[in-house]
């Protein structure tokens, strides 16, 4: 939840590919962005009286092409793997939205390049925009009034202090991979601020209000192979080259170091939110040396300078890429939300055993169905309907849901 020292309120949106959460997030900011926070008689004309919004796309924070994981299919096919914790720079984003709660915008160095993918109908009428931004703006400027309202707990975020207002800014963040499992379905080892805390935690820590959007396997496959392609980051990528006549001990060992399980990678310390580490993007830079405990120092960023990132490409998931990367990654790396807590620790801590081997991809995609039923009880606000509410009604709940966080 917010401290007393944050200027802005994070709102994680996450959920499979193409489950809406871009969508959501650009409806949210048109409900929120600019309502007046005062009742009537105050100067409204003031912008400390407003409400700011925007949104932050996970997208941006992509490796540049040339350092996205490669892996092989199990057809044999050598592609890249962009469904990846590891193709994501999670040090860079996390001080990014460090840098955001304490001072209410973007870093400088962040120019998004999400906002040139090609946008869908939103689905959701003008009217029921203006219906929905009426009703933010009564319940918020009420809301202002009171001295002793404290907003609802999620259990992930930053601690709340007690009898908080409606702060002036609003981000949205959206991503298919923000949130990490609560301390209960963790390995000890990653418990207890352990140096190998869940990859994502620096990333869940810093989002007061966390939103999901399930969505079934058949509908996350006809609308991701319906989409043209991604703008992309960097120099055209190589595939690797096979450097032992081996090929299958060569493609093991490639898959092995590319697909290290998000729960085993240890994530590097943070910096104050005025710099982040590096962008080196060699994502096995982050892992630190097991043996001996000592991490990679890695160059600081600037969050305060320029964007100095790659020229843009276009990415288009090559066939098959939905049922060989996208849904497997997902299922894997959101089994804690997708099983039940016996069946998931089970799972889990059985496939980092050396004595036991656990249950097998093939076996957990088998396990989760359609991956539309999402557990309700883990600090994570799920959208009802497993996937299948019209936007608008999905909209509703998830203004509902910020109101609720505001105690409005």
């Amino acid at each position: 939840m917010a401290s007393q020292q944050d200027r802005t309120v994070i709102i994680g949106i996450s959920g499979p590919s193409s489950s809406g959460k871009t969508t959501l997030a650009r409806l949210l900011q048109r409900v929120f962005c600019g309502v007046r926070l005062e009742a009537n008689g105050s100067d409204a004309s003031q912008d400390g009286n407003k409400l700011n919004t925007f949104i932050i796309h996970e997208d941006d924070f992509y490796y540049p092409d040339d350092k996205i994981p490669w892996t092989t299919t199990p057809s044999g096919v050598k592609l890249q793997d962009w469904d990846t914790a590891d193709a994501i720079d999670i040090d860079f984003l996390a001080q990014a939205l460090a840098y955001v709660r304490s001072n209410g915008h973007l870093p400088p160095r962040l120019q998004s390049k999400e906002d040139q993918n090609a946008a869908t109908d939103f689905g959701v009428s003008d009217a029921v925009i203006a219906e929905l931004r009426d009703e933010v703006e009564s319940k918020l400027s009420s809301q202002r009034k009171s001295t002793t309202t404290t907003p609802q707990k999620d259990g992930q975020g930053p601690e709340q202090g007690q009898g908080e207002k409606a702060k002036g800014t609003i981000a949205f963040l959206e991503g298919f991979l923000l949130f990490s499992p609560p301390p209960p379905l963790q390995p000890p080892s990653q418990q207890n601020g352990s140096d190998t805390a869940h990859t994502l935690q620096p990333v869940h820590s810093n989002i007061h209000l966390s939103l999901f959007l399930p969505c079934s396997y058949d509908v996350v496959k006809a609308r991701r192979e319906g989409r043209t392609g991604y703008v992309t980051i960097g120099p055209g990528p190589e595939p690797p080259g096979d450097t032992n006549t081996n090929t299958d001990s060569t493609e093991d060992s490639e898959t092995d170091k590319m697909h290290h399980n998000m729960e085993n990678r240890s994530h590097m310390p943070l910096m104050a939110a005025g710099g982040a580490q590096g962008t080196d993007a060699n994502p096995d830079a982050a892992v630190p040396n097991k043996d001996n405990k000592k991490e990679t120092e890695k160059p600081a960023i600037d969050l305060n300078g320029p964007d100095e990132r790659p020229p843009q490409n276009f990415w288009t998931d090559p066939p098959g890429y939905v049922d060989d990367i996208v849904w497997p990654r997902y299922v894997e790396d959101h089994a804690w939300l997708l099983l039940p807590e016996e069946e998931y620790k089970s799972y889990k801590f059985q496939s980092q055993s050396h004595e036991t081997k656990g249950m097998t991809t093939a076996e957990l995609i088998a396990r989760v169905g359609d991956g539309s039923a999402v557990r309700t009880d883990v600090g994570v606000e799920v959208a009802p309907g497993r996937g299948e509410l019209p936007m608008s009604e999905l909209l509703r709940w998830a203004v509902d849901k910020v109101l609720a966080y505001y105690g409005a």
